[in-house]
């Protein structure tokens, strides 16, 4: 790229640049938001008759030392699509931009793109943000905000009844999506390898596998329990079962229920979930282990604190995102 002339009064450069190189620059958020001008296009689309020079113009933005496209979008799909019109050489309009400008415009396209997507395409759009690769028929889709909503109110809970100090610090921070999705990365990878079934791994018991794998993450008989689960390999004894067995008891009643029902069971079964894993990690000789009905659950409470413990205070902070 060579620069031809400059005016210092509008802050803008002239360049010369070729039409690969144009292509190769980066593409801001907020330039999926910009429309090209109709007239524009109509009168780019009479280039190839009249008006060649007018459509080998672009306009670009410098950001600190990188390059941005600003405009462009149709006459680069219309390039793609016939080659043989694109021109070997383009003059690029270059104007400067403060770097907190541009993020915050692309913070504001970046909210207006969410605004118009359905919530499972956010989710996916904050895996690839936080280069999340999950592959999994149950994870891959995105469709995860009910047991996120579940961690999401226990952690609020849980802050709550914080200490003064670490209250302090948490209550600074509004917890979002993105956030809530980075503290449980690494747990949400893990299930994934584990390739769980969306039919057993509802919203109430995914969000209590993702709880019990960041207390306990190096240990073998929770990953053992969700597989076991996700085989739906529980076992009887007698008029007894095992904490398996019980959760997919649980799961029945959750799937035979419905409407308002149905919504408040999908928590119960997050605390049912975390109960059972806790009686496996102690082991068939726990008195807890054979049981004849589902229990009413556990308080999540302090198993919240527990991952907040483990994880930080500054896991729940949004800095950086």
């Amino acid at each position: 790229m060579n620069i031809n002339s400059t005016n210092n009064d509008i802050d803008c450069a002239c360049i010369s640049l070729t039409f690969i190189d144009w292509l190769m620059i980066a593409e801001p958020v907020f330039y999926g938001a910009i429309e090209d001008h109709e007239e524009n296009n109509w009168l780019f689309l009479q280039g190839a008759t009249f008006l060649p020079d007018y459509g080998s113009h672009v306009m670009l933005l410098k950001v600190d030392k990188t390059l941005y496209k600003l405009d462009g979008k149709y006459k680069k799909q219309y390039w793609l699509a016939n080659q043989q019109t694109a021109p070997e050489f383009l003059v690029g309009h270059v104007f400067e931009m403060p770097e907190s400008q541009f993020k915050e415009l692309n913070n504001r396209a970046l909210a207006h793109l969410r605004s118009l997507m359905s919530p499972q395409e956010v989710i996916k759009l904050i895996y690839e943000e936080l280069g999340l690769v999950l592959t999994s028929e149950r994870l891959k889709h995105g469709t995860i905000n009910d047991p996120l909503n579940i961690l999401l109110k226990e952690i609020r809970r849980e802050i709550s009844n914080a200490p003064k100090r670490v209250k302090a610090i948490l209550t600074n921070e509004e917890i979002d999506t993105k956030k809530l999705i980075n503290i449980f990365r690494d747990e949400l990878i893990e299930i994934d390898k584990l390739d769980v079934k969306p039919n057993i791994f509802v919203s109430g018991i995914l969000a209590g596998a993702l709880i019990m794998l960041a207390i306990h993450k190096n240990n073998s008989r929770v990953k053992e329990f969700l597989q076991y689960l996700n085989e739906q390999r529980g076992q009887t004894k007698d008029d007894t079962f095992d904490p398996v067995m019980l959760t997919l008891k649980a799961l029945n009643k959750y799937e035979r229920s419905t409407g308002a029902i149905k919504q408040r069971f999908t928590p119960y079964l997050c605390q049912v979930t975390v109960q059972a894993i806790s009686i496996w990690i102690e082991g068939e000789d726990s008195p807890n282990y054979w049981r004849v009905r589902v229990s009413s659950g556990v308080d999540l409470l302090p198993y919240m604190k527990a991952i907040r413990e483990i994880k930080g205070t500054g896991a729940y902070s949004t800095k950086g995102f």
